[in-house]
């Protein structure tokens, strides 16, 4: 029978049932999905109901059908009793909302925040007690642009609470009487608003603040009906340096803005001052999660590692999502999606338990095809980051993952489709014949959309984010919206971060292909850099800093910053993945060395070029030895910059060399421009007539991305004097990614302008030449004979 899935607004369970009755009234293999939005309780519900995915039966029928159950949904929702209402005993469900600083001492401020987070924290030990934590209680504030305690009146905490859905608030303030610090706590009913109860502690002004709130999370219980017994304290739960719990709060507000190193400063001074400092170990743990790379690994294990071991005092939930961080970072992910669905189950709007299965799916294979069940699924990681989102507007940490999910989501060709609650895993074919390939398409579409959606809600939500402004602009610059990206830039350069909006302007002007004026605004970002500042950044803002200068022909320029950024990577060797899925480690010097021989594409010295390409076979023999799966990796890269070695060289023992590691059914262009060079035309011939597809001048399975063996092809195609097929095969590399092959791409207009001009198509070869000239015009002397024989063509 059909179950219901999500539902995305509380309702009574007597609609529950009701709805799932309904349903049941409909067959479970008549159709895949339905779903309505319809409104109920005065907010909007989204009900989705998932169907047996595992066949479609296509009958005239289904569809009516569906619609009919839609109807009793829309009719169920248009005539139950509106109002507000919350689910058992109000008095076990509960809001803390800040306490007010009334002492008229400003370094007593923090207390505001800490009475919440303090409270939240002794009233969390009972167990049947259901505690909005004071982090969503902020977000609840900030959507209705409460700043401060001060602002707060009882209508709005009322309005809040009921937004919460829970039947008790408390309020209250902070003030001094002589020589004493006094906490006022007022509980009230949430849907009658009346007082239950008002409890007043007090302490000398020397004392702890915190042990008041003890006090008062203590007679608080008691008025829910809490049975007695022995609860740590909060200073227990926490620590007992005051100086340490006040930096683990500065610490976690730095966190929620991405402020990563300022972060780390405050939580690492929390745990100097407190090494039993349990919560603070978990902070520290997600600062690392979110640097590059997810950070260190073995960093990450043994902060978890020392926060389960001081956790004992914590509340029930706080160990739970402790021991789902440690199966997280132990690689036990199915183990943490359990622990999170428990939490989900106790209480469905515990954002982190949301935010933690949303990891767990994300990071266990969930783009793996074929896939298992048992393994994570995109769409529900999706769905959980969106959830946690839902839930709490300002958790902020939520928006980058939930950006990674839909650009997998939207991905063109992918094995899964994502709906609203999960992902379905298919080969592409299969999606398409089962969903019809305009249904594929508009899905992924949409996943798009939301994307950029979600990059905007990002910066509103977090409008100082560094990280989120970026990501937008570099989402702005993958779609081509340039203007908006510009208005971005500005925004990000009056935030004081002048460098990367100027690098950011170069790349909107490189994918413009404005590649003389993207040159002089990257040199100017990266021109008082640390290499450091440059290797921390090359994957944001100075994102391949290198070939965006060196496409305008900087050739020497490019090689310094790309020997910087390699001097900066702070390991010896990087794991690369080679062809058929085997890792090695490859020294980063010999990566370098590789990347910096790829300039031969603008270099006219041949025999200069030969020499180098030896070197740099001399250097990889001495690094690494020829049977290691390391050498036999970088010597099966499709992209590699032998070939263009070869190419510019005519050295043939380049590419002998080169192609004795390729298998015999790959890299054609090479095998066929081998044999034209030892004079075979035929072999080289019969390799084009069998690789070529009917309709395009390119080798069958040649894509736009692999620029190189592109370039090859047009070059070969050229030489056995098939010249309007050459000049078709150099315009393919027109559309190819800019990061990857942009030099070929602006070499090839030269080439261009020569064939036209070989063909008597004179306008055409002036137009080639031109852009040539003008892409180039403003290098080093390097590339200056060959734009003088462009000039001279011209």
């Amino acid at each position: 029978v059909p179950s219901l899935r999500t539902v995305r607004a509380t309702v009574p369970e007597e609609l529950e049932r009701a709805i799932e009755k309904a349903l049941a009234k409909v067959p479970a293999d008549r159709y895949d999905t339905a779903g309505a939005f319809v409104e109920a309780a005065g907010a909007a519900a989204q009900i989705e109901v998932v169907r047996a995915r595992e066949r479609r039966v296509p009958r005239w029928w289904t569809w009516p059908v569906a619609v009919a159950a839609v109807l009793v949904l829309a009719g169920v929702f248009a005539f139950w009793p509106r109002g507000w209402s919350i689910e058992g005993d109000p008095r076990k469900s509960i809001i803390v909302f800040p306490f007010e600083n009334r002492t008229g001492v400003a370094d007593n401020d923090w207390l505001q925040e800490a009475s919440m987070n303090l409270l939240d924290l002794s009233l969390a030990h009972w167990e049947d007690m259901r505690v909005y934590d004071d982090e969503r209680t902020a977000s609840l504030m900030r959507r209705r642009d409460v700043t401060s305690p001060q602002d707060l009146d009882f209508d709005a905490a009322q309005a809040m609470a009921r937004e919460a859905r829970v039947g008790t608030l408390v309020l209250g303030d902070i003030r001094r009487e002589r020589d004493s610090l006094v906490v006022e706590a007022k509980v009230h009913d949430v849907a009658s608003g009346d007082r239950l109860a008002t409890e007043i502690v007090r302490s000398d002004l020397a004392s702890d603040p915190r042990f008041l709130f003890d006090s008062v999370a203590a007679r608080i219980l008691q008025v829910s009906g809490a049975p007695a017994g022995e609860r740590p304290g909060v200073v227990a739960q926490t620590t007992r340096s005051l100086d340490a719990y006040r930096a683990y709060l500065a610490g976690t507000d730095a966190l929620q803005r991405f402020a990563l190193d300022s972060a780390e400063v405050h939580l690492t001074r929390a745990v100097e001052l407190d090494s039993t400092f349990a919560l603070t170990y978990i902070q520290l743990r997600n600062v690392e999660g979110w640097r590059p790379a997810a950070g260190d690994p073995e960093k990450r294990r043994a902060l978890v590692a020392k926060a389960a071991a001081h956790s004992q005092a914590l509340p029930s939930r706080l160990r739970s999502l402790i021991q789902a961080y440690a199966a997280f970072e132990n690689n036990q992910l199915r183990r943490s999606r359990s622990i999170a669905e428990q939490l989900i189950v106790r209480d469905p709007g515990d954002v982190e338990a949301w935010y933690q299965l949303g990891e767990a799916h994300f990071h266990d294979r969930s783009l793996a095809f074929p896939h298992a069940d048992t393994v994570g699924n995109i769409g529900k990681a999706l769905h959980a980051f969106q959830r946690a989102l839902a839930l709490d507007s300002s958790y902020t940490l939520a928006y980058q993952h939930i950006l990674d999910a839909l650009s997998n989501c939207a991905r063109a060709g992918a094995s899964y489709l994502c709906f609203a609650d999960s992902a379905l895993y298919a080969e592409p074919a299969a999606l398409r014949a089962r969903f019809g390939a305009e249904t594929v398409e508009r899905v992924r579409r949409q996943a798009e959309e939301e994307q950029m959606a979600t990059a905007y809600g990002w910066v509103s939500a977090a409008p100082s984010s560094i990280r989120a402004r970026e990501g937008l602009i570099r989402l702005l610059l993958d779609r081509e919206r340039f203007d908006e990206a510009a208005n971005q830039s500005t925004i990000l350069k009056d935030l004081g971060l002048e460098s990367q909006a100027l690098a950011y302007e170069a790349r909107a002007l490189f994918a413009q292909r404005q590649f003389s004026e993207a040159a002089d605004r990257m040199t100017e970002a990266t021109a008082t850099l640390s290499d450091a500042e440059l290797d921390a950044q090359m994957s944001d803002a100075y994102g391949n800093a290198f070939v965006i200068v060196g496409a305008a022909g900087r050739v020497e320029k490019a090689r310094e910053l790309l020997t910087r950024w390699i001097r900066a990577i702070p390991v010896d060797a990087i794991p690369v993945t080679g062809p058929e899925g085997d890792v090695a480690m490859l020294p980063t010097a010999i990566i370098g060395e590789l990347a910096n021989l790829g300039w031969a594409e603008y270099r006219v010295d041949s025999i200069e070029i030969s020499r180098a390409a030896h070197e740099w076979f001399d250097l990889l023999l001495s690094t690494l030895a020829p049977d290691t799966a390391a050498y036999r990796i970088i010597m099966t890269a499709p992209d590699l910059a032998m070939l263009t070695s070869y190419l510019w060289s005519r050295d043939t023992t380049i590419l002998t060399h080169y192609l004795s590691y390729q298998d015999a059914d790959t890299w054609h262009s090479g095998r066929a421009q081998l044999a034209l060079a030892r004079g075979d035309t035929a072999e080289a011939r019969d390799i084009v007539e069998r690789r070529s597809r009917p309709d395009e001048s390119r080798p069958a399975g040649w894509s736009g991305a692999e620029s190189k063996e592109g370039y090859a092809w047009a070059d070969l195609l050229a030489r056995l004097g098939d010249l309007r097929e050459a000049v078709d095969a150099y315009a393919q590399l027109d559309s190819i990614n800019l990061d990857a092959g942009v030099t070929l791409m602006i070499r090839s207009w030269a080439e261009r302008g020569a064939l036209y001009q070989e063909l008597g198509e004179r306008r055409q070869a002036i137009e080639m030449y031109q852009k040539f000239i003008d892409a180039l015009e403003d290098g080093d002397e390097t590339v200056q004979p060959m734009v003088e024989r462009a000039r001279r063509a011209l």
